[in-house]
């Protein structure tokens, strides 16, 4: 896994050697070779360990507070934990880069635990961020130290940009283990996809309205 690691890193590196020189294509190669490495890495943890090692932290904890007290515990955290990660994305060389959080609401965590018949605290998306840039490369360059920082969950990594949804939707998604109590999915996307996503989201809300 260290070696995979390494192979990982020297993409990465090559990649941003290339795009510094105005090679962007074949720096999007290098970080899409890094990133179909980091997919392997992801079915090696799966077959080594089919529950990821905190889970027994995680089921521990309570079902989610019907609290606002709660709530606004989580969204500071998180604001916070934001912050922290722009200024550590920003220093990658990564300028062009806004970062959104939110923590899902009591009454949207328990429609979906009851609609994929698990638990709350089960849910991989109680807290979310959502990372916006301004170009392909570096969403892939964002996915690269999320994953570096952060512990991925087996099985979370979906690339939504290689292989849109019916919509038309692109983004990348990921699940990380912050701390022992904490997971985030993090949705990563170019500012065209956003916007787009976000265009989508509305129009679906309109038909809900008018329903």
């Amino acid at each position: 896994m260290q070696a995979a690691s390494k192979t990982i890193a020297h993409f990465t590196q090559a990649a941003r050697h290339f795009y510094d020189r105005g090679f962007s294509i074949l720096a999007l190669f290098m970080m899409l070779l890094a990133f179909a490495c980091s997919g392997l890495i992801q079915a090696k943890d799966e077959n080594e360990n089919s529950e990821f090692p905190n889970a027994k932290t995680i089921s521990a904890l309570p079902v989610i507070a019907q609290t606002d007290v709660w709530h606004e515990a989580q969204a500071n955290w998180l604001s916070q934990k934001a912050t922290d990660i722009t200024k550590d994305l920003k220093t990658q060389g990564i300028q062009q880069v806004t970062v959104y959080s939110r923590v899902k609401s009591y009454e949207s965590a328990s429609e979906k635990a009851v609609r994929k018949r698990m638990a709350i605290h089960e849910l991989n998306d109680l807290l979310g961020m959502r990372i916006v840039v301004g170009n392909e490369l570096d969403v892939y360059r964002c996915l690269n130290r999320i994953c570096e920082q952060y512990e991925p969950v087996p099985g979370t990594l979906k690339n939504y940009i290689i292989t849109p949804k019916a919509s038309g939707y692109q983004s990348v998604h990921v699940v990380t283990q912050v701390d022992d109590i904490h997971r985030i999915e993090f949705q990563i996307r170019t500012e065209s996809m956003h916007n787009q996503a976000e265009a989508e989201h509305e129009a679906y809300k309109s038909r809900v309205r008018a329903a």
